[in-house]
């Protein structure tokens, strides 16, 4: 029998090698409260001040997962949606990082 192992972000068994990946997906509930909280020009880590406490920990906290990177075993269909949901949430302007 052939060892499989387990994709980190559904479960699903794969018989991929690992790779490096972000501890989270992205997660569209969330991006989309980060893109909320979006306000007069300011991006929501530069609103502490006046975005309420709890909210502003939780967005911190995904933000960390999604920016951290470590070794996983991740599926094919996670990659996939990790890849279109990159695309839609990620649109940098022209000239920017």
């Amino acid at each position: 029998m052939e060892a499989t192992n387990k994709c980190q972000w559904c479960s699903k068994e794969t018989d991929l090698p690992w790779s490096y990946y972000p501890i989270s997906p992205i997660i569209p509930e969330w991006e989309d409260k980060m893109l909320a909280e979006n306000k007069n020009g300011k991006k929501w880590h530069e609103r502490e001040d006046e975005i309420d406490p709890k909210l502003f920990d939780k967005l911190g906290f995904y933000d960390q997962l999604t920016c951290t990177v470590g070794r996983a075993y991740v599926c094919i269909e996670c990659n996939k949606k990790e890849d279109q949901n990159y695309t839609k949430y990620n649109k940098h302007e022209t000239g920017t990082i």
